[in-house]
């Protein structure tokens, strides 16, 4: 009988642009040379065929605002004339559109869950969209969590795309997080302490997740090897370009 685990992909959305740049800073994330469809679909791909396998998937996204100031550049009007909330519902917009092509197109059903940094303030809020999760796997859907707006505004678009993957494996118990990361060595000591901090804050004082979350974005901020990290939750560092070779990564494992 084949193994069934629970992996979460965690994947910032941003497209590095100058003019996105005006209201996001701290930019890496997609860019020119990985645009934002080419990359999603190397997502959907990989947790398609861990579906077929019959692992059970959640796939983690920031940028959601940059999406919206690319969406709305077409506008007569400056970005800037818009308000962030508005840009992130239109980035939402736009990625659940790209998504729902991208997984319609494999036959595979999709729930999009979006989440706020008031979400991550609120346990009750929090244990819902742990019920929620639990029950649209047990459905055999792939949830999609999209963050809308900044949760760690301090920090670059990868080390947040991150920082939720772990919160998401924390709060389900996941086996596998995967970092799907399109630039190296963007991590300094600064975010490190603002992602434990919170992180410290969100499972100890909630109660909501697992003993080792901290250990493992500790992990993932300063590891670079191939090798899985083992904190109960393995950790698995990918280049968003190789992420073919995911699902027979974690069939070997």
């Amino acid at each position: 009988m084949e193994k069934s685990d629970t992996i979460v992909i965690a994947i910032s959305a941003y497209y590095q642009s100058s003019r996105a740049k005006k209201l996001t800073q701290h930019t890496t994330g997609v860019s020119e040379d990985t645009p934002l469809l080419s990359t999603l679909s190397r997502v959907a791909e990989a947790a398609h065929r861990l579906r077929s396998q019959g692992h059970r998937v959640i796939i983690c996204t920031t940028g959601v605002v940059n999406i919206g100031v690319l969406d709305h550049r077409g506008s007569e009007r400056c970005p800037d004339a818009i308000s962030k909330d508005a840009l992130a519902a239109l980035g939402q917009g736009k990625l659940a559109a790209l998504w729902g092509q991208l997984f319609s197109h494999l036959r595979q059903s999709t729930a999009h869950i979006p989440i706020s940094k008031d979400d991550i303030k609120s346990t009750a809020r929090l244990k819902k969209i742990r019920q929620m999760l639990k029950d649209l796997l047990m459905h055999e859907a792939i949830p999609i969590v999209s963050v809308l707006g900044r949760i760690l505004p301090a920090i670059n678009q990868s080390s947040e795309a991150g920082y939720v993957g772990c919160l998401v494996a924390s709060m389900i118990g996941s086996t596998y997080i995967v970092v799907a990361r399109t630039k190296r060595g963007d991590i300094n000591q600064t975010e490190l302490r603002t992602c434990l901090d919170l992180a410290l804050m969100v499972t100890t004082a909630m109660g909501i997740g697992v003993g080792n979350f901290a250990a493992v974005y500790l992990d993932y901020l300063n590891h670079d090897a191939k090798k899985p990290i083992d904190y109960g939750c393995k950790l698995i560092i990918e280049d968003v370009g190789s992420l073919d070779k995911l699902p027979r990564t974690i069939e070997r494992l």
